[in-house]
């Protein structure tokens, strides 16, 4: 008496039902495209998904299943993505690999202002006798998420950008003052080659006029091993000069200096507008001295009795007020022939003086 202990299988008829019932959600119900190509990788099944997304793309999707039946690759997708997918189906075809994950660019619809982007694996399927019979294709449009990708890209773009332009450029010297590394963002903006960094730093970019300042201050900090504070002007590539904050501080280690570690600060726009806002605020405050002045003038005009009362107000608005060094007024009389200089009275109470010139 013999005992079959091998597993068990269950009958062909009830397999063929559990995949006919599983291809057939999948085909139904599956949010990526799924396909059957033979080994002429001609078209033998494709699921509703993947028929919707040869009909998005413009390709043979419409009029169901059938559309696609029996017909090869180029005859359903554009030649660029029936090229893309042809190499990765062969593989799995005749190599048995299966190839996840390839990108094949397909054509846009009339309506559309970008191509789609479909994210394709090819599957090698082996028939009952586990010779090849075909490969399978599953696609995923993977289109809004690579937009969404490459918008994340550019926002990370801009900020980093936004970070090298707006952040201090680091640099770092050795404890007794010399180069102790290379600085490429600070050479980037300065033009200064490798070895023009190392052999004098930062310190090279720095304008003439002050860096005999600037340097006798670093060097002064290295000696007493105290933070730097300086301002100076920079040279930078295009020949202009920008206006820097320098800030530097030792590190220590077991109660020496190891290193310095500084930070150039761009703060040419700040500058600018603390000089513009300080000329504006003199302007307006002359201004508004000037328009104090005219004010009282007005008022002294409104009270004044007599003509030389008015000289006198006429000549303190030319010199306060205008900025004038002297001031004169003349009358001329009714033949328009004569001038008469009047000269101010001392005060409101006194009287005209000075000859008419003749």
């Amino acid at each position: 008496m013999s005992v079959n202990t091998s597993p068990s299988n269950p009958p062909a008829a009830e397999l063929d039902a559990v995949d006919s019932a599983l291809f057939t959600t999948l085909l139904a119900r599956a949010p990526f495209g799924v396909a059957y190509l033979d080994g002429g990788l001609r078209f033998r099944r494709a699921n509703l998904t993947l028929l919707a997304m040869l009909s998005g793309s413009g390709g043979a999707g419409t009029g169901g299943n059938n559309a696609v039946v029996g017909r090869r690759l180029a005859e359903v997708l554009d030649a660029g993505a029936a090229n893309a997918l042809e190499a990765p189906l062969l593989t799995a075809l005749h190599d048995g690999r299966a190839l996840p994950e390839v990108e094949v660019p397909v054509r846009a619809t009339a309506g559309e202002r970008r191509a789609r982007t479909w994210a394709c694996s090819c599957l090698p399927v082996h028939g009952p006798d586990g010779a090849p019979a075909g490969a399978a294709l599953i696609a995923v449009d993977v289109t809004e998420h690579r937009a969404a990708e490459e918008i994340l890209a550019r926002r990370a773009e801009r900020y980093r950008s936004l970070v090298e332009t707006t952040s201090p450029i680091v640099w770092v010297m050795t404890a007794d003052g010399a180069v102790g590394g290379d600085a490429p963002q600070w050479r980037a903006l300065t033009g200064q080659t490798p070895q023009e960094y190392a052999a004098d730093g930062w310190l090279a970019a720095v304008h003439g006029d002050d860096r005999p300042r600037v340097e006798a201050a670093w060097r002064e900090s290295v000696r007493t091993r105290t933070a730097l504070d300086a301002d100076c002007r920079v040279r930078i590539r295009s020949g202009g000069v920008r206006r820097f904050e320098v800030r530097a501080v030792p590190i220590w280690q077991a109660g020496e200096v190891v290193e310095w570690v500084g930070a150039n600060t761009d703060v040419t726009a700040r500058r600018e507008a603390e000089e513009m806002r300080g000329r504006l605020t003199e302007q307006l405050s002359a201004a508004a001295l000037r328009t104090s002045r005219l004010q009282q003038a007005t008022s002294m005009l409104a009270e004044a009795l007599t003509v030389a009362q008015v000289v006198h107000v006429i000549t303190e608005v030319g010199q306060s007020a205008v900025g004038a060094d002297r001031c004169a007024v003349a009358l001329l009389d009714d033949d328009k022939l004569w001038l008469r200089l009047v000269a101010p009275e001392s005060g409101p109470a006194g009287g005209a003086s000075g000859a008419p010139p003749r």
